[in-house]
């Protein structure tokens, strides 16, 4: 998951960014005013923005946060640590994914993100014919050009992050889909999908070994990373 961070203070944004990266994410960049906020966007799509209400320069952050709605469908959480109604309700008009009131705590952020990162996947599984898969029990419809084509979800070997694109891997095909790992991924909640880098999520169905920080998907070969690697092995059956 990619996000951009928009924050005027220095020592908030360096903080903030330690946060993130110790849990896995990527953050594509650490700008202070709305102008550089409009660049990084255009330039490096990002998954998710954490927006400062208040920003050096000729735009505040919800003036920001409302130019990049025009073109970017992107969810935001703003900062902020003015309460005042009218501050929420101009901000409230921009329709940002949450809120975190300074000073927050590390586990606000977090649950602030996966928040963001849910909700706006449900929106966009809500739309109709733009969309690129439509999961129907235990078979998933996937873009194929012009045309949808049925897989069963037991037949996905993996998953894989590609920027701002997720790859479906099938012995057969590789589909790429238009949007990031973590809103496709939140689509696949079943017990045998198991997430074990930002960059992967598995079928446990489909493994056939592990060394070390290697998993095995018959000719495959994925890393686990630290942060997923409790939770994965959690769900084996090991015998020493």
């Amino acid at each position: 998951m990619n996000i951009l961070i928009v924050e005027d203070e220095l020592l908030i944004s360096e903080d903030i960014a330690t946060k993130l990266k110790k849990a896995d994410y990527e953050i594509v960049g650490q700008v202070e005013t709305g102008e550089e906020a409009l660049e990084i966007v255009n330039e490096k799509e990002p998954d998710l923005i954490i927006m400062d209400i208040h920003l050096n320069g000729n735009l505040d952050g919800i003036e920001t946060a409302a130019k990049i709605k025009e073109h970017h469908n992107l969810p935001i959480i703003y900062l902020t640590d003015d309460s005042r109604s009218e501050t929420l309700k101009r901000a409230g008009k921009t329709d940002p994914e949450n809120y975190l009131v300074k000073p927050f705590m590390e586990n606000q952020l977090h649950a602030a993100i996966e928040l963001a990162f849910q909700h706006s996947s449900q929106n966009q599984s809500k739309g109709s014919l733009e969309q690129e898969y439509y999961r129907l029990d235990q078979s998933i419809f996937v873009r194929d050009k012009e045309r949808f084509l049925r897989i069963n979800v037991e037949d996905i070997i993996y998953m894989q992050a590609a920027r701002s694109y997720c790859e479906i891997v099938t012995k057969e095909k590789t589909f790429t889909i238009s949007e990031n790992l973590n809103s496709v991924s939140i689509n696949f909640q079943d017990a045998f999908f198991v997430k074990i880098h930002r960059s992967y999520v598995i079928n446990m169905k489909k493994i056939t070994g592990f060394e070390g920080n290697m998993v095995y998907l018959n000719d495959e070969r994925l890393s686990i990373s630290k942060a997923y690697r409790d939770d994965f092995f959690r769900r084996l059956r090991v015998l020493k």
